[in-house]
């Protein structure tokens, strides 16, 4: 069971992250890479998440899938694929 200084800290690390993704969605300067890897930080530097058990928190098949995913993205967004698509379905680009 999580003590009270643990809750305390997840529910900044929630706050945190709802913030942020809001102060995202209207200034897109802001990486979301940036907004999970502070808050993963403070995660273990807080101690919510053992030294120990981070290898086991860890699920590589979804890092990889990810890794993937947005690879495939990226390379469609930048030879204009996804803008041929946009166009192509109706939506101005």
């Amino acid at each position: 069971m999580l003590n009270t200084l643990s809750q305390l800290i997840a529910s900044f690390l929630l706050a945190y992250l709802v913030v942020g993704l809001i102060v995202r969605s209207k200034k897109a300067k802001i990486p979301v890479w940036a907004l999970m890897a502070s808050s993963s930080f403070i995660t273990v530097l807080s101690g919510l998440v053992p030294n120990d058990e981070i290898s086991g928190v860890i699920d590589w098949q979804v890092i990889l899938f990810l890794i993937g995913m947005f690879s495939i993205v990226a390379l469609a967004d930048s030879s204009g694929l996804l803008n041929y698509i946009a166009l192509k379905v109706g939506f101005p680009v």
